[in-house]
């Protein structure tokens, strides 16, 4: 994203060493920031983001269709409405399970 132009690019992980990894892999960047966070307890304000971009966390948090993992899920779909500004956008990248596919077309 940061080579087709994006200006200021926020990432996060819940594994301190992926976020340290990435960060030393890219600290010659401008423009991206990398922080250790829970998606399902994002520490950001509400309404706070333009756009969120899931490359594959729903698809790791929500592997397989049991009431566990649907919670999870149930609470990453909670702070993402909470913290996308009105009119801001989820973008989802995903292998689009059919179980998937229902909880997020429910939640969204």
């Amino acid at each position: 994203m940061s080579d087709a132009g994006f200006a200021a690019i926020t990432s996060i992980d819940y594994s301190a060493s992926v976020i340290a990894e990435m960060r030393a892999k890219t600290e010659n960047q401008s423009g991206l920031a990398w922080e250790v966070m829970d998606v399902t307890a994002m520490t950001y304000t509400d309404g706070s983001w333009p756009l969120v971009v899931d490359k594959g966390t729903l698809d790791a948090l929500y592997a397989e269709d049991t009431e566990e993992l649907g919670e999870v899920a149930r609470k990453m779909f909670g702070e993402i409405q909470r913290v996308l500004a009105p009119g801001g956008k989820y973008v989802l990248v995903t292998m689009a399970q059919s179980f998937v596919l229902q909880r997020v077309l429910h939640a969204f």
